[in-house]
């Protein structure tokens, strides 16, 4: 947009107004303030250590509710049996916001959501690999009914959560 004579004549005005304001205010600025701050990092680093253990107390603390809250849910209702299971379904079922629900399982299990639900997954795994009304299910057909929706990550998640692979697993068991 190209401004006309007397349109940039404002502008330079009012620039010019602001510069000597600007510069009027710096000139009178009492400095003797500036004087009595200190730098010493010594006293500061104590008391943000202080600051900082009383901050992981009370953090420790909602993360201990808020997991016992959370290992209820999963327990009880067993919703990580269902392959689109969500940390949002999760929040709503906590009755926390996706935030919280996301800090609580990385403060409280020290792991994320998805390796929350692997882990119970691969519990419930185990738990029908030594139940005798399943021996005649497949490795596969056990994960699906626990969850895992691809027989490569069940085989993946199985075998970095118990070090042996699910059918090493099962074999073992016999």
């Amino acid at each position: 947009m190209d401004l006309d004579y007397v349109h940039r004549w404002w502008v330079h005005f009012f620039s010019a107004i602001a510069i000597v304001y600007l510069g009027y205010k710096a000139w009178t600025t009492d400095l003797n303030s500036l004087h009595d701050l200190t730098f010493d990092m010594d006293n500061t680093v104590g008391e943000v250590e202080d600051s900082t253990s009383v901050t992981k107390e009370i953090l420790t603390e909602f993360y201990q509710k808020e997991k016992e809250k959370i290992k209820q849910i999963l327990e009880t209702e067993q919703a990580f049996l269902d392959s689109d299971f969500t940390l949002k379904q999760l929040a709503a079922a906590t009755q926390m916001n996706l935030n919280e629900t996301s800090a609580a399982i990385n403060g409280g299990f020290g792991i994320n959501f998805n390796e929350l639900i692997n882990r119970y997954r691969v519990e419930a795994v185990k738990e029908k690999l030594l139940d005798e009304d399943c021996a005649h299910l497949s490795l596969v057909g056990i994960a699906f009914d626990c969850g895992f929706n691809s027989k490569a990550t069940f085989n993946r998640v199985f075998k970095k959560t118990t070090g042996v692979s699910p059918s090493q697993f099962r074999n073992n068991q016999e």
